[in-house]
């Protein structure tokens, strides 16, 4: 066989191995083991209830969260005023505490769950879900425990002051329009920055809008995704809701690492009692970097056409 030819098809397997993805897994939680309090990573993570009980009369405790064989349930109070504005964030962590996944140029950082709500309003109100990814602060300060604040609906905490990162905001109701994407500024340090999806402009600024209608059904598991992929300097973001997509280039960064995943659940979207369902979480990086070897073994297979080449001509 001709050398060259020889050469292009034996580099051809290396070729493509080089331009194909390499995945790293930093959670894949399905609750399988039916408990929420032990970070086992990569298969489980610990889980932390964080609610203002100001809101609901003191009804919130622990046992409104969950985790079983069906996903993390979380069921709203039946006391109080809980259908009228509480909200109740869940909160893991996904890295060990201190590192943070760094995301290089050419990386992608990928969260996907599915979401079920047992009973649906059709609030028009945008933004009564928000999840979001967060790097937890130069200082890696954790939530480590569940905590019932004595606010108003929505948690504080100064473990979240630091926190920079992106929220996607969006109502599920079946009459329901408008999804967003929002940045987290770390830098903004207030009282308002203590929220982890605080809606203070010095905290949160919205950088991407649309129209989209969600139309989930009620007790019906949907599927939620967000990307956030490293190119240069800036992050390409997307997400996909039930199969609507809002996307976004964001040219100046909030974070270059990441280590915290929240859901965020308002009750004016849910009817009472209304219970929330998350499940088949996978966050993961994503690579199209080829690996140091491919780039030798391309190298060798070069070095060896050119002698194949020279015996040739030499012939």
């Amino acid at each position: 066989m001709n050398p060259s030819a020889l050469l292009r098809l034996s580099a051809l397997p290396l070729a493509l191995a080089a331009s194909s993805l390499s995945a790293q897994t930093l959670l894949n939680e399905d609750f399988s083991d039916t408990e929420r309090a032990t970070q086992n990573l990569t298969s489980s993570s610990a889980w932390n209830l964080l609610t203002g009980t100001a809101a609901i009369g003191g009804a919130t405790n622990a046992s409104n969260l969950s985790a079983s064989s069906g996903g993390l349930v979380y069921t709203q109070p039946t006391t109080g005023t809980a259908n009228t504005g509480v909200t109740a964030n869940l909160v893991t962590y996904f890295t060990t505490a201190g590192s943070p996944r760094a995301l290089a140029d050419g990386e992608t950082l990928s969260v996907s769950f599915t979401l079920a709500v047992s009973a649906l309003n059709s609030s028009t109100a945008a933004g009564t879900f928000r999840f979001g990814l967060f790097d937890s602060g130069a200082t890696s300060t954790r939530i480590s425990a569940d905590s019932f604040g004595s606010g108003g609906g929505n948690f504080t905490n100064s473990a979240f002051t630091n926190d920079g990162g992106y929220t996607i905001g969006f109502n599920p109701g079946s009459t329901a329009t408008g999804v967003t994407i929002n940045e987290r500024n770390a830098a903004s340090v207030n009282a308002a920055n203590t929220a982890l999806f605080s809606s203070n402009a010095a905290v949160t600024t919205t950088i991407a809008t649309s129209s989209l209608a969600i139309g989930a059904t009620a007790a019906t598991p949907f599927s939620v995704s967000f990307s956030i992929a490293r190119v240069g300097t800036s992050y390409n973001l997307s997400s996909t809701i039930n199969g609507q997509t809002i996307s976004f280039t964001d040219t100046s960064i909030s974070a270059s690492a990441f280590d915290q995943f929240a859901l965020q659940y308002s009750s004016t979207s849910v009817g009472t009692p209304g219970t929330i369902t998350l499940d088949n979480l996978n966050i993961g990086v994503t690579s199209a970097i080829p690996e140091p070897s491919s780039f030798a073994a391309l190298a060798g297979l070069g070095a060896l056409g050119l002698v194949a080449t020279r015996r040739r001509r030499a012939a």
